[in-house]
């Protein structure tokens, strides 16, 4: 009988509980810390649905640990709030608030700790009525609750076919898949910031109730992004908007009129904006914004068949645009804050619009080919 209650008291020390439902978000209190009296390699049924097994009875309380830290950051709504501005790669268009509600519903079926192979920390199968996750009784031993949670987090990711297959280690985008940026908010509650030298783009946002016939410009201007495009309809109307970095404010319609896409760029303290007037004159006109209200437009002597191009170099704005005849020449033309100088023709030629910019102090120039070929082609100044 002695024997008997003594082999009853190890079972119920054992019995540690994740409450019922098992959905990851809900919120849960860490059990009280127990401390085991010899190793036992059984299976290990916890309250509620989820099965732990192989491991001693630290090792699991150390997993409880983890999952009640992983269930409060997700139920707390943490996990959403950190990835809402990471970058992402191999995310299948879900956004962020999608990503972390998948979490809020995912539901874990068995732990199982076994020796996995070197260097794997985690390995997660999906079965049909729930998600198995093994884990390495290394990294139990071994690492924080924060860090058992963030590998559990990473896991789960793969249930959802979140990959990063196609990043090796090596591959600095590794670390902006899904699977990686979870892994990092749960770690240390920060995601994993874009690489250097490498631009990561979020999914595309449609801008409601703003239709072009031709390509946007958009620019920054006192510490503001600003947007011009040509209207969707027979008006040709130039519209603009301002971002305020939250949101787009309401259109606004100018009274100046273009057959192509206009062009942007802040120089002297003003924004520059010039276009392809809408007549057969197809002459090129400017205005400028003092971040109240646009100047009267300025006819500039200079006829194009396409939408003109804007670049700020030190103290002068340029300009670069296509001949309006046969020619198909590029010419440009430099504003020195009071006057525009005499245009100058570039033996290159285009059957579109050029784009120039600067780059250290040289001005480089991109463009269509004046062929079948359509090629582009770069060219930079001496």
């Amino acid at each position: 009988m002695k024997k008997l209650k003594i082999f009853y008291t190890l079972f119920l020390l054992l019995f540690i509980s994740i409450p019922k439902g098992n959905s990851v978000a809900q919120r849960t209190s860490s059990p009280a810390q127990r401390t085991p009296s010899r190793d036992m390699n059984m299976t290990f049924r916890v309250f509620g649905g989820v099965i732990i097994r192989g491991g001693d009875v630290r090792q699991k309380q150390k997993i409880i640990d983890a999952f009640n830290h992983l269930t409060n950051y997700i139920g707390n709504n943490n996990l959403k709030q950190c990835l809402r501005n990471a970058p992402f790669v191999e995310h299948q268009r879900f956004s962020a608030n999608q990503i972390a509600d998948m979490y809020e519903n995912s539901k874990v079926t068995e732990i199982t700790v076994k020796n996995l192979d070197k260097g794997v920390s985690g390995e997660a199968k999906v079965k049909i009525n729930g998600e198995k996750i093994t884990l390495d009784p290394t990294l139990i031993d071994t690492k924080s609750r924060e860090r058992i949670a963030s590998v559990i987090g990473h896991e789960l990711a793969h249930n959802y076919r979140f990959r990063h297959k196609k990043h090796d280690t090596g591959n600095k985008f590794k670390k902006i898949t899904v699977p990686e940026q979870v892994e990092s908010c749960i770690l240390d509650n920060k995601y994993n910031p874009c690489p250097d030298y490498e631009i990561c783009w979020k999914n595309a946002r449609e801008l409601k109730k703003r239709k072009t016939s031709a390509s946007p410009a958009i620019t920054n201007f006192n510490q503001r992004l600003y947007m011009a495009w040509k209207a969707n309809d027979n008006s040709n109307n130039i519209y603009f908007s301002r971002f305020d970095g939250s949101n787009w404010q309401n259109s606004r319609e100018l009274s100046f009129k273009t057959s192509a896409a206009p062009a942007l760029a802040t120089y002297n303290g003003r924004l520059y904006m010039v276009w392809k007037v809408n007549d057969n004159s197809n002459n090129i006109y400017f205005s400028r914004f003092d971040g109240s209200n646009w100047q009267n437009s300025r006819e500039l002597n200079s006829r194009t068949s396409a939408s003109p191009s804007l670049a700020v170099n030190n103290n002068s704005l340029f300009m670069a645009w296509k001949a309006n005849d046969s020619s198909n020449s590029i010419y440009v033309r430099r504003f020195n804050g009071k006057k525009w100088q005499d245009r100058m023709e570039l033996e290159t030629k285009t059957s579109k619009g050029p784009s120039i910019t600067f780059y250290r102090n040289t001005a480089y120039l991109a463009f269509k080919a004046n062929d079948s070929s359509n090629n582009i082609y770069i060219q930079k100044q001496y």
